[in-house]
């Protein structure tokens, strides 16, 4: 459970060795890539003067940024779209045995024969469809007694169909006396009302502004003039039902195409999925006249494996620093089992953890699962939860299946503390405790626990301002040493003064009052430690007002946080309360009405109450524990495979 050690890698290959390149350092671990024009621009990309390396020197100075290209990835998605699959369905790209970005003669084949089926079938259905609104065109001339051939023979007038928005339908209404035309409403086509128009052929142009003033969506159909509409009607059902059968043969055909020809598709959907990984990559990547250059952050584990693989391709040089020899910041890539793993999500919602802290998952997750199982302890109810993390997890959600998981078996662990199953207390025996007949005991247990929690986040917070070589706020800062001191003998002094004496209140008060005093002059103590001067990196004034100020909201702070875990036991309590409640009204009910009540209740208290110590739980973990010893100001570790395979 710790954060990864980094190295930069700086990579020099011939050009025309890219692809298999790529190809190689995806396949043998994780690289965070980074822009390598910029790193050589910033003299951040030096390459050894030898005898070895003399053209890669002088190509050097050649260096500069691939052409930008579009990845649209389209072949990549025809792919998926004739293989009905999704991109998590065709497995890890570089994980394929062979592997090229150039299509085989009978891949380009079956992607230019599929492509033009789809285009056949694409115009068969839009002639179906304008086929279907001429159809119905005639159908409501022939229900308003209009025959079409009769509008054709006109030969002073013209005429013309259209549908019509509401905004156009009343501008009409509100007009209609002014407008050069006889204007009759047919009914409703494809969901839009449709209009005739029959006007002088004189005033077209008028009528052609009137339509565009109008925004009207114009029909143009042409039926045979020496035809009724019912024969021209019967004709085109008959080619209707032509163009059916067509579109079934030809979509017949497309499938059987595409169950012939799956492993071609197959093969056409890695070699494009390769081409737009390698493509885009690239725009991280600069280019000489003969080499191209790569940088990226690795773990120092997997620096041999580098090696090994880079070794294996001529002309080539490759070189790892260390994170420290770096001026870019390096990113965090976290290492934690698979027990406490699905967390990390949860603690990067908050922010990364920065490259120098401690990673807080593995205390996160035990804290978690403690807090949320203490405050909805419940076996049966528990239980469901872990079934629906088991039935996340087969859905494809490790993280958030995970999570719930745990949690389910931790609210299963304290119900068997508590003794409850689905609310009920009197099945099985309470093996530790009942809250709600120990109410006292179950509130200051929860303060007691809180204030453990609470000591472990300032001493893990003291150690990352260490490990960041930030002495002043380790020592003297209110979430340092100093603060720490000061949030135990305060707890301590209400303790005397409360339950019993357990050090002379002189002792604790003397204590305090240094731990102030450490806060309050931090800057200065801090500067005559270090032997820096001067003391004060801002106005004095202005120093003390700031600290001062600082100073009583840690005090504020140390009370109201102590306080702010008694949720715990009060959650704990409220949930047996909130069961009674149910099993009282269903008590009152009788019979089915009391079964169908305890149902109800086990429903709204998953449901609602758990959603609420979920939160709760994470309130406590992100205010009063992060904040005292997490920063969460970190880069995430990018893996280039992953990011790169799935756009």
């Amino acid at each position: 459970m710790a954060v990864q050690k980094m190295k930069m890698m700086q990579l020099v290959a011939p050009l025309e060795d890219l692809v298999p390149v790529v190809i190689a350092l995806f396949r043998t671990g994780g690289i965070h890539l980074t822009d390598a024009e910029k790193m050589i621009e910033n003299y951040a990309f030096t390459i050894p003067v030898t005898e070895e390396n003399m053209a890669k020197t002088v190509d050097v100075s050649t260096v500069r940024n691939f052409e930008k290209e579009n990845f649209t990835g389209e072949r990549r998605k025809l792919a998926l779209n004739y293989l009905q699959r999704k991109p998590r369905e065709m497995g890890d790209i570089f994980a394929q045995k062979s592997l090229t970005t150039t299509l085989t003669p009978e891949q380009e084949a079956v992607l230019a024969g599929l492509t033009q089926l789809d285009q056949q079938i694409e115009e068969i259905k839009k002639a179906q469809k304008d086929a279907k609104v001429n159809l119905n065109l005639l159908r409501l001339l022939s229900a308003n007694d209009i025959e079409y051939a009769d509008l054709a023979g006109l030969e002073q007038f013209s005429f013309a169909f259209g549908t019509l928005s509401e905004i156009g339908r009343r501008a009409i209404r509100s007009a209609y006396e002014k407008i050069p035309a006889a204007i009759l409403h047919l009914g409703q086509i494809s969901k839009e009302e449709l209009y005739l128009l029959v006007y002088p052929n004189k005033v077209e142009n008028e009528i052609r502004r009137l339509e565009d003033r109008l925004s009207m969506k114009c029909l143009s159909p042409k039926f045979p003039k020496e035809k009724s509409n019912e024969q021209s009607a019967r004709f085109i059902e008959q080619k209707l039902a032509e163009g059916e059968a067509t579109l079934a043969s030809l979509q017949k055909e497309k499938q059987t195409r595409i169950h012939r020809h799956e492993k071609d598709l197959e093969g056409l959907y890695y070699a494009a999925s390769l081409g737009d990984a390698v493509n885009q990559a690239k725009q991280y990547f600069a280019r000489g006249k003969e080499y191209f250059y790569v940088t990226g952050w690795v773990s120092d584990a997997d620096e041999a494996a580098f090696r090994k693989t880079i070794s294996g391709f001529k002309d080539t040089f490759v070189q790892f620093i260390d994170e420290k020899n770096v001026s870019a910041k390096a990113p965090t890539r976290l290492h934690n089992n698979a027990l406490v793993r699905p967390f990390e999500a949860m603690v990067n919602m908050y922010g990364t953890p920065n490259y120098n802290e401690l990673d807080p998952t593995g205390f996160f997750a035990i804290t978690y699962v403690i807090l949320f199982g203490a405050m909805f302890g419940d076996f049966g109810q528990g239980a469901i939860f872990a079934l629906l993390g088991v039935l996340l997890k087969k859905m494809r959600h490790p993280n958030l299946g995970g999570v719930t998981l745990r949690m389910g078996l931790a609210s299963m662990a304290f119900g068997l503390a508590y003794g409850s199953v689905f609310g009920l207390e009197d099945v099985i025996p309470a093996l530790v405790i009942r809250p709600f007949n120990n109410i006292n005991t179950v509130l200051i247990a929860a303060i007691v626990f809180g204030v453990g929690l609470s000591s472990v986040a300032y001493i893990l917070g003291i150690v990352n301002k260490l490990r960041m070589h930030d002495v002043q706020e380790a020592l003297f800062g209110k979430e340092g040493l100093c603060g720490f001191v000061l949030y135990l003998s305060i707890l301590l002094l209400v303790v005397n003064m409360a339950v019993k004496p357990i050090l002379p209140a002189g002792v604790l008060t003397i204590i305090i009052l240094l731990a102030l005093a450490g806060i309050l002059f931090q800057q200065p103590l801090t500067n005559l430690l270090m032997k820096k001067r001067p003391l004060y990196k801002q106005a004095v004034g202005d120093y003390y007002v700031e600290t001062g100020f600082s100073l009583l909201e840690t005090l504020i702070s140390i009370f109201s946080g102590a306080l702010s875990f008694i949720r715990v036991g009060a959650f704990a309590i409220n949930h047996v309360g909130l069961f009674m409640a149910f099993s009282t009204m269903g008590r009152m009910m009788g019979g089915a009405g009391n079964v169908a009540m305890l149902i109800i209740g086990n429903i709204v208290i998953i449901g609602l109450e758990g959603l609420i110590v979920f939160i709760q739980s994470l309130r406590l973990e992100y205010y009063e524990l992060f904040g005292k010893y997490y920063v969460g100001d970190g880069k995430p570790f990018v893996d280039a495979k992953k990011m790169l395979s799935n756009h």
